[in-house]
């Protein structure tokens, strides 16, 4: 078996910075608890990873976030996470002085200043994703274009709106939006947003070439990039066997006798585990499997 690393590979800068940040966070202050407000980033071996660490995390789908601050106090930490978060929650730690730290990641940060600079924005993304909803709470007269539904036009009142998106969609996905938001606005100003570690992924899935019998793509189902890169790998390569694995004993789940395998991953997917399932499939090879 042949198996190709699409590079890069393992995490992009935003995670890298989120990861050390926490990390230092806790070694500055190892007798505080330590908290993140939300994942991290969208990969549960990273989570446990820093649980084991004494950095833990505040699931905000399993409570709610208002109640929860109120059970934070002064003897504890709160670390934002790289997707962003409301301003609203910052305030309030302010206000009962708290201690935080925010590990957003500068390429959301920069749609979050863009974004509140606009009279009228179109912000295009994932509904409940956590940038989304940063994104759009720090201009509440932005309109979402729901990645899932169709979108209304008729609520723009401008005719050159700023058309601001998720960091982690598909560029071919947010081609095809951009000229259905063009036909009815041709004055839109699009501002293409996609985080660069996640589209140089995308690209190279794209122009993978007919010889490949299989692409696996490694990382949680949690993140919106890894996902992404699972549904362009089934768009552009229908023909091939995709799967989506979190790490190698899912990978054992599935028949693995092919000749030519690509592997790619999400940028918050560890390197350890990607090399751990590309040395588990070149061992197959030698041993003619």
């Amino acid at each position: 078996m042949e198996v190709y690393l699409i590079k890069p590979m393992g995490y992009c800068y935003g995670v890298i910075r989120a990861i050390k940040l926490a990390q230092e966070v806790k070694e500055k202050y190892p007798h505080k608890n330590v908290y993140v407000w939300g994942l991290l980033v969208h990969n549960r071996l990273v989570v446990a990873s820093l649980e084991k660490q004494g950095i833990h995390t505040i699931d905000l789908t399993k409570t709610e976030p208002l109640v929860r601050l109120k059970e934070l106090s002064k003897e504890d930490i709160v670390i934002f996470s790289a997707h962003g978060h409301l301003k609203k929650h910052e305030e309030y730690l302010i206000k009962q002085g708290i201690k935080f730290f925010d590990a957003t990641c500068f390429k959301v940060q920069q749609n979050m200043d863009l974004i509140q600079k606009e009279e009228e924005v179109i912000y295009i993304g994932k509904k409940g994703h956590p940038e989304t909803e940063a994104a759009l709470a720090v201009n509440p007269t932005a309109k979402f274009y729901d990645l899932d539904q169709d979108f209304n036009y008729q609520a723009i009142k401008r005719e050159d709106p700023l058309v601001v998106n998720q960091t982690t969609l598909s560029f071919l996905e947010l081609q095809t939006i951009h000229q259905k938001i063009k036909e009815h606005l041709p004055k839109a100003r699009i501002s293409d947003e996609i985080c660069d570690a996640t589209k140089l992924r995308q690209v190279e899935i794209q122009k993978l070439d007919s010889s490949y019998q299989a692409v696996i793509i490694v990382g949680s189902k949690e993140s919106s990039n890894t996902t992404k890169l699972y549904q362009l790998a089934k768009k552009c390569h229908p023909e091939k066997t995709i799967y989506q694995v979190e790490n190698l004993e899912d990978l054992l789940n599935y028949p693995l006798n092919l000749k030519k395998v690509a592997l790619g991953s999400g940028t918050s997917t560890p390197p350890k585990t990607i090399l751990e399932i590309k040395g588990y499939l070149e061992r197959r090879a030698q041993n003619g499997e």
